[in-house]
């Protein structure tokens, strides 16, 4: 079926019958002044009035009557004008924004989502481009294996593109060609062209391929060439087709990330002087890797390229200027006497050599196919070509050889939030069609942790009952932020880690431009500081208005006065709905504020009781591979290795209970340690210091797949925290049967009770409590049964999904039958919203330089920790120390100031929340 979108409007026929200047009672005229002049071709009215003088009256009468229109027409004019205008913007809105709603209302309205039939399949891939040894490289874009649960299509599509894809080809195989066309064509950015420039192709097959993609979709441009002139000249040939304001280029036989075009576009977008970008690229085919390098190599890239061309550009890298299609001669073409390869190479230098750089989004976006490995070695080994292709380029760009220092940079800028959303006009386009209710999640990050493994469970949830999900996380800065990334692959591809491609002064603006582009109905928000900040933007400026609900899982007095529940109350007026892990929860939330009881619903975070089943066969495999005899005691820790979670407290208990064993001779016992964090190291050398290697096994971070094996073979999991909801942990442990142990804080008693395990009031109690359950096997037996039973019968993850769905419905159905809440802000205080949400952007900037300078402060002490011993028995190394003791205290310095700073803005929004709040 063909695709056509059509931009242009006529009148039907019942239209064009009717028009005013086909009636056969009246004449157009025109006078010399340009006044119209409407006049009556009879003048015979007596027909249609009766009574004596009727005839006069009436035309007395109708006689004032064009006087007074005649003399008011510009009014009347005015008046129809601006109704109609009014008309037409109503409608646009009903158009936009009822069917969105009505998706939602129509979807609670039925009891289909309760029978858990999603026609939408879960990943059974993924690639992770953290463990890329052991990544899954036939785990493409479009493989059958990968996740299909969200549908990216419009029917609203701008009449002039965006984003230019040019495609160049010259007989590459249909096949290849159709798995880069799928790539593109299931974009989540759908505002593109794809000009397919066909290089003197011979290949019958293809051919007949290219002519079918024409008449299938109108977003198609094909470039004929009658003979084959090479690749840097066929980019040329699409390059003078170009329109859009970015352009992309991409080799026939690659691939692309379903996000990738979006991520780029935005990238570019809000990046002032960043001229160009690009993702990491994955080899696949022949041979398979990961290649992380970028742009911001540098300089290297006179010795060698370093990436693929599969690179977005700004228009002004190629036109004198964005607004015409003048090309710039100094600036722009590809050379195409490289027609042998290095096009590409040539290419970057040469917009370096003219002032253009470009920066790497850090996370896969093209997968480059690879031929075999003598076509490789050919084009990339061959160093004789290599080195006179590198002559060549020295003579073409003498300035950047002899004074590199002076390119390959990008300017630095002085970035504000821009708080006029005029600037991008985003919220208008690439507004993506929708047949199921949508849901946007706002986390902090995508690592190890209970709260995390709830919002993989929930969203799981979400797309068995018929969701369509997309996740922006907000605070994420490294790789141990995205541990569980791929797990969440598994399930939407419409994910967005914004700090890859985007400054936290855009973050706003672009949070509009998601709500509006998926027609967002319900925006779910956990433990996020800058998402909670954000919501009186999002609720006052962005013009989508969706559902506001967010789940919090424990108090935290020792952090910002109560942690996420205080944001959580602070902000209740922009949120619709509060969840919340326990009842304890919900109780410290009318103890802190005057919530309402409908408002707020008690949700426990449950665990799917058939996922983690006890495994003997994989109890046996991990105890042979660890050493560990079968009827020995395994104590399980996992958590992240901070202060809060006391994983030394852990290592001190183990190597007392160590000690009264004897050293091990009356009973032995194991521990498995499972986690990552800034304690990790401390935790490495403490077990190797005091001896205890071959006791504690440190496992680092475990895959959560994997999770449920290593309960397997626990016997009592021990958390020690000195803060927690209910735990995660202890729900997987429980449905296993794996004893929990911990302290009686928050609601751990709402699940944990006295026959399925202990809660204690002293931490002083550990030490005898872990002696006792080890030395008793028949007691855990007992208790291990209940807690397997106590998780089946009230904890089942399908209760917990449907629940939640119906909170969200029975909320959603009650905001509609209510008046619209009238806005917070009047006009006159908008500009204390504004100041608001920047102070929380300057404190954000502030946090994360302190967060940078902690991690440095704290590997500058473990080397100096660590070393300390050997420093003082080698006096060579006395001046390493000082240096090394210097530098910790200048950084000490430097934290100080950071946090000073930090106070401040904190101090600067409370006032600014008090101002606001008081009127």
């Amino acid at each position: 079926m063909k695709l056509k979108y059509d931009y242009n409007y006529s009148l039907s026929d019942d239209e064009s019958n009717n028009n005013i200047l086909d009636d056969e009672s009246y004449r157009l005229d025109i006078e010399e002044n340009n006044k119209l002049l409407f006049n009556r071709k009879s003048s015979n009215y007596n027909n249609y009035s009766s009574g004596p003088n009727s005839s006069n009256r009436s035309v007395n009468d109708k006689s004032k009557w064009y006087k007074f229109m005649r003399k008011n027409r510009f009014y009347l004019v005015v008046s129809l004008f601006l109704f109609a205008l009014f008309s037409f913007i109503l409608l646009l809105v009903i158009l936009k924004f009822g069917n969105s709603d009505k998706v939602f209302s129509s979807y609670c309205k039925s009891t289909q989502h309760r029978n858990n039939q999603n026609l939408l399949k879960l990943g059974k891939c993924w690639l992770n481009y953290l463990d890329v040894k052991n990544g899954d490289y036939s785990c493409t874009p479009v493989s059958e294996k990968r996740v299909d649960t969200y549908q990216y299509y419009t029917t609203q599509l701008m009449s002039t593109p965006l984003v230019d894809i040019i495609v160049p080809l010259y007989n590459t195989p249909v096949y290849q060609l159709e798995e880069c066309m799928e790539s593109l064509l299931e974009q989540s950015f759908q505002q593109f062209r794809i000009i397919l420039v066909n290089d003197g192709s011979n290949n019958s097959l293809t051919n007949e391929y290219i002519q079918s993609l024409k008449e299938t979709d109108d977003r198609f441009l094909v470039v004929e060439l009658e003979t084959n002139q090479g690749l840097p000249n066929a980019r040329n040939q699409g390059l003078l087709k170009s329109t859009a304001p970015f352009i992309l280029f991409i080799d026939s036989d690659d691939l692309l990330e379903p996000t990738s075009v979006e991520k780029m576009y935005w990238k570019l977008l809000t990046s002032e002087k960043v001229y160009f970008t690009k993702g990491h690229t994955i080899g696949f085919q022949a041979f398979n890797y990961t290649w992380k390098k970028g742009f911001e190599e540098n300089q290297v890239f006179l010795k060698e390229n370093q990436i693929t061309i599969t690179t977005m550009f700004k228009r002004v890298v190629f036109y004198n200027n964005s607004s015409n299609y003048k090309l710039n001669e100094t600036v722009l073409m590809f050379d195409s006497s490289f027609r042998d390869g290095m096009e590409d190479w040539d290419f970057y230098l040469n917009c370096a050599s003219n002032g253009y750089w470009g920066e790497t989004i850090p996370e896969p976006m093209d997968w480059y196919r690879r031929k075999d490995q003598l076509t490789f070695e050919k084009d990339w080994k061959n160093h004789a070509k290599k080195e006179h292709i590198q002559t060549i380029l020295k003579s073409k760009y003498p300035d950047l050889y002899n004074q590199p220092d002076n390119y390959f940079r990008i300017p630095s800028t002085t970035e504000s939030f821009y708080i006029h959303q005029n600037e991008y006009k985003y919220e208008s386009i690439n507004v993506l069609s929708k047949d199921k209710p949508r849901i946007l999640f706002i986390l902090p990050w995508l690592s190890t942790g209970g709260a995390d493994k709830f919002n993989l469970n929930l969203c799981r949830q979400l797309i068995e009952l018929g969701w369509e999900i997309t996740i922006v996380t907000t605070e994420a800065q490294n790789e141990i932020s995205y541990h569980w990334l791929s797990q969440f692959q598994l399930i939407t591809s419409d994910i967005f880690i914004v700090n890859n491609f985007i400054t936290i002064n855009h973050v706003p603006n672009f949070m509009c431009y998601l709500l509006s582009s998926r027609s967002i109905d319900v925006v779910f928000l956990s433990n996020s500081e800058l998402g909670y900040q954000m919501l009186p933007w999002i609720s006052e400026t962005c013009s989508s208005k969706p559902l506001i609900v967010d789940y919090n899982h424990m108090e935290e007095e020792y952090w910002k006065n109560g942690g996420y529940p205080r944001y959580s109350i602070a902000y209740s007026q922009y949120i619709n709905h509060h969840f919340v892990s326990s009842k304890y929860l919900s109780n410290y939330y009318k103890s802190k504020s005057h919530v309402n009881n409908d408002k707020l619903l008690v949700q426990y975070i449950n665990i799917n009781s058939e996922e983690f089943k006890f495994n003997n066969t994989i109890r046996e495999e991990i105890k042979t591979r660890y050493a560990i005899p079968m009827d020995q005691v395994v104590i399980l820790y996992a958590a992240r290795m901070v202060e809060q979670k006391q994983p030394m407290l852990l290592l001190d208990l183990v190597n007392q209970l160590y000690q009264q064993s004897n050293n091990g001779e009356n009973f032995r016992f194991s521990v498995f340690l499972v986690g990552d964090g800034p304690l990790k190291s401390k935790v490495d050398e403490y077990v190797h210091r005091n001896g205890l290697s071959d006791l504690v096994k440190v496992l680092g971070d475990v895959p959560p797949e994997d999770m449920k094996n290593v309960l397997s073979a626990s016997d009592i999991v021990f958390l020690p925290s000195k803060m927690e909801g209910i735990s995660m942990l202890f729900y997987e442990a429980m449905s296993i049967g794996v004893i929990p142990v911990g302290l009686n804080i928050s609601g751990q008693s709402e699940l944990v009770t006295n026959n399925t395990g202990y809660l204690l009031n002293n931490e002083s109690d550990y030490l005898k409590i872990l002696k006792y359950l080890i030395e008793n096997p028949k007691h855990r037996k007992e208790l291990s049964i209940q807690c397997r039973k106590r998780i089946e019968s009230l904890f089942s993850v399908d209760i917990m999904g449907k629940s939640i769905v119906d909170s969200m419905c029975l909320c959603n159905k009650n905001r509609k039958e209510n008046l619209i809440r009238p806005s917070k802000f009047s006009s006159h205080n908008q500009p204390i919203l504004k100041e608001m949400v920047m102070q929380s952007l300057e404190y954000h900037k502030v946090e994360r330089e302190n967060s940078k300078l902690w991690q440095t402060v704290n590997r500058q002490s473990i080397i100096i920790e660590n070393d300390i011993e050997q420093h003082n028995n080698s006096p060579a190394k006395t001046e390493e120390i000082l240096e090394l003791t210097n530098k910790i205290q200048q950084l000490e310095r430097a934290l100080e100031i950071q946090t000073n700073e930090y106070q401040t803005y904190l101090k600067e929004t409370e006032k600014l929340y008090n101002k606001f709040t008081n009127q």
